[in-house]
């Protein structure tokens, strides 16, 4: 079985169209998951999308509603 997919903050941030800082304002009490993306040849933080909270959540579903995406997922990689 696959693991399931991890999204940055930056990743987060172009889909639900906020800034990267207050997407990680958000997330500040999430725990990112335990491993980490390598971005540029640095490892950044990254979650899961059931580990978003709502407030995050909300505007990936409703992008993902429209029909223009297969997926949740293909919402935060295909933005």
């Amino acid at each position: 079985m696959d693991a399931p997919a991890t999204f940055t903050a930056a990743m987060i941030a172009a889909a639900v169209g906020m800034k990267r800082q207050a997407v990680q304002h958000h997330l500040r009490d999430v725990p990112a998951d335990a491993t980490p993306k390598i971005v540029r040849g640095r490892e950044a933080a990254a979650w899961t999308l059931a580990q978003l909270p709502p407030i995050l959540q909300q505007p990936i579903d409703a992008e993902f509603a429209t029909g223009k995406y297969r997926t949740r997922e293909d919402v935060l990689t295909k933005p």
